[in-house]
């Protein structure tokens, strides 16, 4: 009797949670979805499946599989499973309007690693890789090393809280050496696919390219696709951007498929690799409302837009950085300089003279620049010295890359300075690294008014 009313009461709870479109958690691994039982696992099949999930500034919830311990061709270590928003977003319909709802579904499998090692007859897939570790706080995974035919790899994958992206380190090692008979030290060719399978199924549609046409091809940085609209005009899907490549790159993409109507698109890189030497493919997805906005983002996460905004590069080394050979993922510097004419007055009155100028520092690098201060000598000469006058100091909490920060200036002087020299000079502790450290000091002439 006792088991028979908590069936019954279990059931009319299943039955609530369905009728008010909720989700009850029954154990760690079923998930009541919209009142039907969807069990996750790692084969992307579930709208909750994937081991380890993190949701980006766009409320966009990433599920990613940590360790798939059998092969399949749309699955593995380190690939997204799903991605789905938490909460309804303002999307776009085929009418130009909106709809409020939660858009689901990016993905059945996202991202896998194929790869050919000189030529291999097959694939090899990367899976059955153990537990990955994490950094950044939580935020990025770090997989464990695979060899396959004399080549390691690895995979990073990263989910920022303050960005619209996931992105993935995918890391080969050439381990061959010299002093291993079984693997002798020689040059690798390798061949990687990178492959997915799209929530939107057959729907398929592209929606833009980094060439501004609605066609993929090897010369693209970035594909936007979504679920095409159904006869009402709506898209359950999160608008995907796929960024395959960026402005830079030492290569780009090999080969590509990715067409209208096939949710099973790859693209492929080849590039060789010494005894020793290591390289790195990036790649990003960004999920998004709509097909602007999806679009916009690759665009700039792919540096098409005018150059990597935002977090692209964060929580990457600089030797990662400088392995990246799909993106120009140098280390960006800043490189403050003051303009060169400078706005002064001075007036004489019978016991002192009054000097003010107004000038700006900017940063004219390609990196944010970090804290610095301003400081203004005044002096006889266009050098600065030992013996000039210090008038004015300006700490500046950080300068973006082609912005720049008002420097004011009014000091007294006891004596006419009419001929003499401000001298400005941006970072004077050399706080931030910058492409040029010669450029940071001008010399204005002071004349009369």
């Amino acid at each position: 009797m006792f088991r028979s009313r908590t069936m019954i009461t279990c059931a009319a709870l299943l039955s609530l949670a369905a009728w008010l479109n909720a989700d009850v958690s029954i154990t760690d691994s079923t998930v009541w979805k919209r009142g039907v039982a969807q069990r996750g696992h790692e084969g992307g099949k579930g709208k909750g499946a994937g081991d380890w999930n993190l949701v980006d500034a766009s409320g966009l919830e990433w599920f990613v599989n940590t360790n798939m311990v059998a092969a399949t061709s749309n699955s593995a270590s380190g690939a997204a499973s799903e991605a789905n928003y938490t909460k309804a977003v303002t999307a776009t319909t085929s009418a130009g309007g909106t709809s409020y709802t939660t858009l689901t579904d990016a993905f059945d499998g996202y991202n896998n690693v194929w790869v050919k090692i000189d030529g291999a007859a097959t694939w090899s897939y990367y899976y059955n890789t153990g537990t990955p570790t994490f950094e950044a706080s939580g935020r990025q995974a770090v997989f464990n090393w695979q060899t396959i035919d004399g080549v390691g790899i690895s995979r990073k994958v990263y989910i920022p809280a303050d960005d619209e992206f996931c992105r993935w380190l995918n890391i080969f090692t050439n381990t061959t050496t010299a002093a291993n008979s079984s693997a002798p030290a020689a040059t690798k060719t390798v061949l990687l696919r990178i492959y997915g399978n799209l929530g939107s199924n057959g729907k398929t549609l592209i929606t833009g390219t980094s060439n501004g046409d609605l066609t993929a091809d090897v010369s693209d940085l970035w594909v936007a696709s979504m679920e095409n609209y159904d006869a009402f005009g709506l898209s359950p899907d999160p608008r995907l951007g796929h960024v395959l490549a960026g402005v830079g790159g030492a290569i780009g993409v090999s080969g590509i498929s990715f067409v209208n109507g096939n949710g099973q698109p790859y693209w492929e890189y080849q590039f060789t690799l010494a005894p020793g030497e290591t390289a790195i493919i990036m790649n990003f997805c960004t999920g998004q409302p709509n097909k602007t906005d999806a679009a916009a983002k690759a665009a700039e996460l792919s540096g098409s837009d005018g150059g990597q905004a935002g977090k692209a590069f964060d929580n990457m080394t600089d030797t990662e950085r400088t392995q990246v050979i799909n993106f120009d993922a140098s280390v960006r510097l800043a490189d403050l300089a003051p303009q060169r004419r400078w706005t002064t007055q001075a007036f004489s009155y019978p016991t002192y003279t009054t000097v003010t100028t107004r000038f700006r520092i900017w940063n004219t690098g390609r990196g944010t620049a970090g804290p610095f201060r301003v400081a203004v000598f005044l002096s006889q000469d266009a050098v600065l010295g030992a013996g000039d006058k210090l008038v004015h100091t300006q700490d500046v909490g950080g300068v973006s890359r082609g912005v720049s920060e008002s420097i004011r200036v009014k000091f007294r002087s006891d004596h006419p300075v009419y001929g003499w020299y401000l001298i400005g000079f941006a970072d004077t502790q050399y706080a931030v690294p910058e492409e040029d450290e010669t450029n940071n000091i001008v010399a204005n002439k002071i004349r009369k008014r």
